[in-house]
């Protein structure tokens, strides 16, 4: 398969923090050609805001396919700050392709999936699974760039992910 820059746009959304809530992301392939996007979308009857937010980049995780330059934004600071140092940075390779995180991801692993208090990481086990997906981009060659971009802001992507996520919350 030859090698493309995919960019991609994640968001959750919650009717009451706990309550229901959703997920929504969009991928975009472009070339001088053509635009493509998927979207999907999807939720849950109780969650939390920062669980649909963090379900939004697994899920956007899981679709991109492997190898390829990978850019997602993201107007979640809980996402992002485990994974990177700031508002936009890259999950690097390591040695053996290792995925390297320059937020505090490293300090919760090396502390046995702890907090450095010892308190517990919400959503645990969700955590664990976007760690798995990004080893997996990083181990088959994918680049992986994180973008903090300000929600309801008019970028496009990030609207449209939004919406999904808002269709993705389960009526009551």
């Amino acid at each position: 398969m030859r090698r493309a820059t995919l960019t991609g746009f994640s968001d959750g959304a919650c009717k009451g923090n706990p309550g229901p809530g959703g997920w929504g992301i969009v991928m975009i392939v472009e070339n001088e050609k053509a635009e493509v996007r998927w979207t999907k979308y999807g939720g849950s009857k109780h969650t939390t805001n920062q669980e649909m937010e963090l379900r939004a980049f697994y899920e956007m995780l899981v679709m991109m396919p492997k190898n390829n330059d990978i850019v997602i934004y993201t107007d979640s600071t809980y996402v992002l700050k485990p994974l990177i140092n700031g508002k936009f940075g890259c999950i690097t390779a390591g040695p053996g392709r290792k995925a390297v995180f320059s937020g505090y991801m490293s300090k919760w692993i090396t502390n046995g999936w702890k907090k450095v208090d010892g308190g517990k990481i919400s959503h645990l086990d969700l955590w664990k699974s976007v760690v798995s997906e990004c080893q997996g981009h990083i181990s088959q060659g994918s680049t992986l760039k994180l973008e903090w971009v300000k929600g309801h802001s008019g970028v496009e992507g990030n609207e449209l992910a939004d919406q999904l996520a808002n269709l993705g919350v389960p009526k009551r």
